[in-house]
């Protein structure tokens, strides 16, 4: 069955990089280079193509990639942007997140932990290395990065969510609760968070307001799997 039914994993809430400055590339699209831009991919194969030295293409290039499945495409382009400027953070980030994706979770850890050495404040790599240290059974290491994550953004769904599951790891059902009603308020169409938020009410006997939020989490996913009461 799903991960969710037996025990609370992290959510992935997994910030990624791209570019936000392409326009001079953007430009270059005419009619008569319309074929290579028929997706992502392949735009930003022409890119580097075009440039083997420009690091941004070559991260977006990953980022398309990881999209569409081709981790170990995805996986070398990220590599090339860091042989080619190995302190770029965002390159380690979706790195240390393409790494998690295929369950190599000490290597992200590694990642997230490059990003956080060169950006401290990195909201999004404290709440990946969360993630990763909980999948780790590293539970109170989880949750210091993980509040770390909430002090530097507030208003992070994902990382309120990841807080909760790792304090139900940790046996702390009642603060989870706090967390998960904090993702539900943050992001009200975050089906996993009603849905990690009824399984712990329940857990804890509070079944009437477990079910509200049960039924919340199924008809936004459909597929999340059932809990019986």
């Amino acid at each position: 069955g799903s991960p969710l039914a037996g025990a609370r994993r992290p959510g992935n809430s997994i910030l990624l990089a791209g570019c936000v400055g392409c326009g001079l590339l953007l430009a270059l699209v005419s009619n008569r280079y319309a074929a290579i831009y028929q997706d992502a991919s392949a735009l930003w194969a022409f890119a580097v193509q075009a440039n083997p030295s420009a690091w941004v293409a070559h991260n977006n290039l990953g980022l398309a990639l990881a999209s569409r499945g081709r981790f170990d495409e995805a996986m070398a382009s990220y590599r090339t942007v860091l042989a080619i400027k190995a302190d770029e953070a965002d390159a380690h980030n979706n790195l240390g997140n393409l790494l998690l994706q295929i369950g190599r979770t000490r290597e992200a850890a590694a990642e997230f932990a490059q990003v956080l050495q060169r950006k401290p404040n990195h909201a999004a790599a404290h709440n990946n290395l969360g993630v990763a240290l909980l999948r780790l059974k590293r539970t109170s290491e989880a949750i210091a990065h993980l509040e770390t994550a909430l002090k530097l953004k507030p208003d992070y769904a994902e990382a309120c969510n990841n807080l909760g599951n790792a304090l139900v790891a940790g046996g702390q059902p009642a603060a989870a609760i706090l967390h998960y009603k904090s993702a539900v308020r943050l992001a009200p169409a975050f089906a996993e968070a009603h849905f990690n938020l009824a399984l712990t009410l329940k857990e804890v006997g509070e079944l009437r307001e477990a079910r509200i939020y049960y039924e919340n989490a199924r008809r936004l996913n459909p597929a999340m799997p059932e809990l019986k009461f």
